[in-house]
This record gives C-alpha cells, sequence and structure tokens, in this order.
C-alpha cells in the first residue's frame, strides 16, 4: 500500500491517496482537484472519498473529481448540515468497512464538528482537524464543542502509539510521538 500526500487549497489542507495496485482511496480532497487527479493514472479506480469532516477546505473539490472518477463519497452525517456541495452521501459511521482491497475501522471523535471521526487503514490515522502534530483542533467553529474533543481525546489516548498521524493539516506524527508531546493529551 503507498500514501501520496498532496497539499491542496489557501488552507494547505492535506489531501491523502492510498494507493494499492489501480485501486485508490482518496481522503479529504480540499481543492485543486487537478491538482489530485494528476496523481491519478487512467486506470485507476478510486473506490471511495472519505471524509474526516464536512468543512469546505476537506470538501471542495469533490465535485469536479467526481465528473473524471465516478465514486462513491462518505461522511459521518453528523457534518451534513456543514457540506456546502451537493453530494450525495454515503454514511460513515464507527465501524469497520472494506473498500475493494482496502479494510478501514472508523472512530467517531466529535469536538471539531459534531461529525469528526478517526479513519485508520493499516498503519496510517487519518485525523483530519481533530489531531495534530503536538496540537488539537479547534472547537469554536459551528458543530465544535470542547467538551466532546476532550472525551475523544480520552479515547485517541486508548489507540495503537505506533500508529501513523496523518493531520488534516501540516506534518505527521505519531500516536506515541502525540502522547508524549501534545500538551492537551498529557492534560487527559
Amino acid at each position: 500500500m503507498k500514501l501520496k500526500q498532496i497539499i491542496v487549497g489557501r488552507l494547505e489542507t492535506n489531501c491523502y491517496l492510498l494507493k494499492e495496485g489501480h485501486h485508490v482511496l482518496l481522503v479529504d480532497p480540499g481543492d485543486n482537484a487537478s491538482k489530485i487527479l494528476s496523481h491519478l493514472q487512467k486506470e485507476d479506480i478510486i473506490e471511495a472519498i472519505l471524509l474526516t469532516h464536512g468543512h469546505w477546505d476537506h470538501t471542495a473539490a469533490i465535485p469536479e473529481i467526481l465528473i473524471a472518477h465516478p465514486t462513491k463519497v462518505y461522511m459521518h452525517f453528523g457534518d451534513v448540515d456543514l457540506l456546502n456541495e451537493d453530494i450525495k452521501l454515503e454514511s460513515l459511521n464507527a465501524g469497520k468497512y472494506r473498500f475493494g482491497p482496502f479494510e478501514i475501522t472508523v472512530h467517531e471523535t466529535p469536538g471539531h464538528s459534531e461529525g469528526s471521526v478517526l479513519i485508520e487503514c493499516g498503519p496510517y490515522l487519518f485525523t483530519g482537524d481533530t489531531l495534530f502534530l503536538e496540537d488539537i483542533g479547534r472547537t469554536d467553529l459551528s458543530g465544535g464543542s470542547y467538551y466532546k474533543m476532550l472525551e475523544s481525546l480520552g479515547f485517541i489516548k486508548t489507540l495503537n502509539p505506533k500508529l501513523i498521524v496523518l493531520p488534516g493539516h501540516e506534518e505527521s506524527s505519531t500516536i506515541e510521538h502525540e502522547l508524549k508531546n501534545n500538551q492537551h493529551l498529557k492534560e487527559r
């Protein structure tokens, strides 16, 4: 399984492309659809578009990508009111899913938004705007809750420390690093 990080949009959102042969999972295509599509080959099949939450900087490229590669879009319905685009959604609740060769586990982690989720796939943990390198996401936006974020951080502390944290912005990390260096996790 190969991972490609593509930084898109004015907020420099991390879009991720997971590839196994010609099978692709696309996580948080926030902007610059042409830039994202340039990383795909003609024979590639997007098995699904997965969203860690519904904010525009993680979703804006979806309509254009769907024109080139029709597929299903999955997001937790807690964020359906945040989505600006008119997109048919499939529900992404806590549990295990399979998309082609990819097996994922979804963890519900409200706080940054009501429908924020973590997506675990192999050694990777896509954290959206819930967990960053030595920081956490904002809780003062629509649908955010500091109390729920604290509960989510308590859950994050129980995850495999070897998981590679792939946040919605900035650099990657590991759960182990965050447990030692993220003040928000150390306080929980």
